[in-house]
């Protein structure tokens, strides 16, 4: 049970007769600018029934609960906090700012600068913010704990409410989980090519005469054990990625180049289908005349940018009929760059379109029961995306077809420019090696004795 769903039942619940309504913390110590009552205050009773400390609800919690003043300063935090933060239970924490008592760092255990602290974001603008992928520093044993953040904004006492909830069990069995996954992918690849080579000689007519009822059996046999290497090969890009063992590699890029060649790359499967594949409403062709266009720069990985675009590419020809229309576009604002990749397929049905991304989900009716597919390539499309700080997600009509947009922050021309002289000073200061540098670190040849 999440720290809001007990608080609701623990704190909403009336204590002595008296109910305390939810975000008010006007009754609990320190989480106020009203007075603060004495430690030992408890919640009237009414017609003389059991009393209770406030204090002691927030006290007996397992989630570390925190409220800041609108200054950053802690008004009220309980033990559990203490614990995870590795702040000594006997110290007087309140008053303090919360920036001495919490270091939050990313999943990468990179510390997250003040700028971008969700707490501090919060204070400056009264927002929500849940995450279950931060890990906050413990004092004590100098370790950092996963942890899932939830940071609301109370109005009515004009303060933030911080709850810390300890999931390294939960981080540990889903690495273990990831681990397995990972190992049996890895382990099956081998014997899966080695049957789909085989397969490959058989289906050789150089190699072997089969009739036509073998010819079909083994054909439909080679089929099955490619789509089952294709499977173990997304099984291990999405374990490697959710474990870390795979982090984008960013570079500045201008974004409208990138997505050209990824477009004119996936183009013969267009035509294969008769299909009218085009680039900011320009069909594709041999013939096709540089246009104008936007330059947008972004800082991303190419490699991710390129899987993201191919898979949604491979959707749009796999779901529309030939002679229909796929239309690949970059737009920009201020902020952000949009790509977007529009068809006019057959559509997802709405009860379907929240589920897309979901790992091995698969749209289940008549249209797209003959398509394959191993129900991965648009959750790990997804994930690339929010790997580099973006987002990925649809809309659709049935019958109509789909649009898909991407989206990832902006940076401007100077900021390119920055990054790629920053990147050829590197190179400058690295050199490759040369064949001299080779032959004066490779030790001469000793003579045989």
């Amino acid at each position: 049970m999440s720290f809001f769903q007990k608080l609701k039942t623990a704190v909403t619940t009336p204590i002595g007769g008296q109910k305390i309504k939810p975000g008010d913390l006007s009754s609990v110590p320190g989480a106020s600018s009203k007075p603060v009552p004495k430690a030992n205050t408890v919640v009237s009773g009414a017609g003389g029934a059991p009393t209770i400390p406030a204090s002691s609800v927030v006290d007996a919690l397992s989630d570390g609960v925190m409220a800041l003043d609108r200054f950053g300063n802690i008004r009220l935090v309980n033990p559990a906090a203490l614990r995870l933060a590795g702040f000594a239970l006997g110290s007087d924490a309140v008053g303090l700012n919360f920036s001495s008592v919490v270091s939050l760092f990313d999943a990468a255990d990179n510390a997250i600068p003040d700028n971008d602290n969700p707490i501090r974001a919060a204070l400056s603008k009264n927002t929500e913010y849940v995450s279950r992928t931060l890990k906050i520093f413990n004092q004590e044993q100098k370790t950092r704990i996963p942890i899932s953040l939830h940071v609301t904004y109370s109005q009515t006492d004009d303060a933030i409410i911080v709850v810390f909830s300890d999931i390294s069990a939960e981080v540990r069995e889903s690495h273990e989980q990831l681990a397995f996954v990972s190992t049996a992918s890895h382990e099956m690849r081998t014997p899966v090519a080695a049957i789909e080579g085989y397969l490959s000689i058989v289906l050789d007519p150089n190699n072997a005469t089969l009739d036509a009822r073998a010819q079909d059996y083994v054909t439909k046999a080679h089929s099955a054990c490619t789509h089952l290497g294709t499977l173990l090969q997304q099984l291990l890009d999405t374990t490697k990625l959710s474990d870390h063992q795979m982090t984008p590699q960013f570079q500045a890029v201008e974004v409208g180049q990138v997505v050209s060649a990824i477009a004119a790359h996936a183009s013969p499967l267009a035509a294969g289908k008769q299909q009218v594949l085009s680039l900011d409403s320009v069909p594709i062709s041999a013939n096709s005349q540089t246009h104008v266009r936007q330059l947008l720069y972004a800082k991303i990985d190419p490699n991710f940018l390129r899987e993201i675009i191919t898979q949604l590419l491979e959707n749009a020809f796999k779901y529309t009929p030939e002679g229909g229309r796929i239309d690949v576009s970059t737009v920009g604002n201020e902020h952000e760059v949009v790509i977007t990749v529009r068809d006019t397929g057959i559509g997802v049905p709405q009860t379907d379109l929240p589920h897309i991304f979901n790992k091995f989900y698969r749209v289940d009716n008549s249209d797209t029961r003959t398509q394959g597919g191993s129900g991965l390539g648009l959750f790990i499309a997804q994930q690339r995306a929010e790997a580099m700080g973006g987002k990925l997600y649809a809309e659709s009509q049935i019958g109509t077809g789909s649009v898909f947009y991407l989206r990832f922050p902006r940076i401007s021309e100077q900021q390119f420019q920055e990054e790629q002289n920053a990147l050829a000073m590197a190179q400058s200061s690295n050199p490759a090696p040369t064949d001299a540098t080779v032959a004066q670190v490779v030790p001469p040849a000793q003579p045989t004795p």
